[in-house]
């Protein structure tokens, strides 16, 4: 079984502040600040990846278990995935899923 893999949705705008990224999803005028480290996370998102692979890089990056890291990723993306600023890719393409 392939890993999900995600990725920013292309039309997502967001800016960086000092308390993060300002997300805002297509389609909608409403800003959802992603604070740290989920900041860093929102940049790893500029290409598809897993949630195994963000929580190995964040793991390196912060000295942290991947084990808890791999779980606090999966709570964002589900929730970046929710207000549609993060797409969920279908199999090995870059094709969102329906």
């Amino acid at each position: 079984m392939t890993p999900r893999r995600y990725r920013r949705h292309p039309q997502s705008l967001w800016r960086y502040s000092l308390r993060g990224v300002l997300v805002c999803p297509p389609g909608t005028d409403v800003s959802h600040l992603v604070g740290t480290p989920g900041d860093v996370v929102w940049s790893l998102l500029d290409r598809p990846t897993s949630v195994g692979a963000l929580a190995a890089d964040l793991a390196a990056a912060f000295d942290a278990p991947v084990e808890e890291i791999g779980h606090d990723v999966q709570t964002l993306l589900d929730e970046l995935t929710a207000i549609g600023a993060v797409q969920l890719l279908l199999d090995r393409s870059d094709e969102p899923e329906a």
